[in-house]
């Protein structure tokens, strides 16, 4: 048969003991971005593995990036913010992984220290996520993509504000 990656998102109450499919499809998802910024019901990431969460003060779930085999085995930068009293789905930023095959992104990584737009992570797979105190969301290293688009290890720390959703290279 015929294998892809998931893009399903369940939750799970420890009251009852019992898991609620919230998102995604039944089987491979090439996933439905809609308008950047925007949430819609009908919003859903693309399948991936070794994709990194967090979740923000707010209590919303965040996703970046993965590796995807329905694309073309690549890289991706995207970046999805997901509302669980909505139940809807945003593409917040990068690659938009559904219009592009070889979706690989070189990382921008704007001035050390700098927060700006146009500053987002390579495409990368395996890193290391966490939050702050302030709510703000970390990602540190995996396996991808670096500013010259050389794929490898990468050792780079970054750090987005949820409020600005913008991205700073630390």
């Amino acid at each position: 048969g015929k294998s892809a990656y998931l893009n399903d998102l369940w939750a799970y109450s420890p009251l009852t003991g019992e898991w609620a499919w919230m998102s995604g499809d039944k089987t491979g998802g090439a996933g439905v971005s809609g308008t950047q910024g925007t949430p819609a019901a009908g919003n859903t990431p693309a399948g991936r593995q070794g994709a990194v969460g967090w979740t923000d003060a707010k209590g919303n779930f965040w996703l970046f990036g993965g590796f995807n085999y329905n694309t073309g085995l690549t890289y991706l930068n995207d970046l999805w913010e997901f509302n669980p009293s909505t139940n809807e789905w945003a593409w917040m930023g990068g690659v938009n992984s559904e219009s592009c095959t070889n979706c690989n992104q070189s990382g921008v990584y704007g001035s050390l220290g700098t927060p700006a737009g146009g500053n987002i992570p390579g495409g990368r797979m395996n890193a290391v996520s966490w939050t702050d105190n302030k709510g703000n969301l970390w990602l540190f290293g995996g396996d991808g993509l670096d500013s010259t688009g050389a794929y490898g290890s990468l050792n780079d720390l970054w750090e987005l504000n949820p409020s600005t959703n913008e991205w700073v290279w630390m």
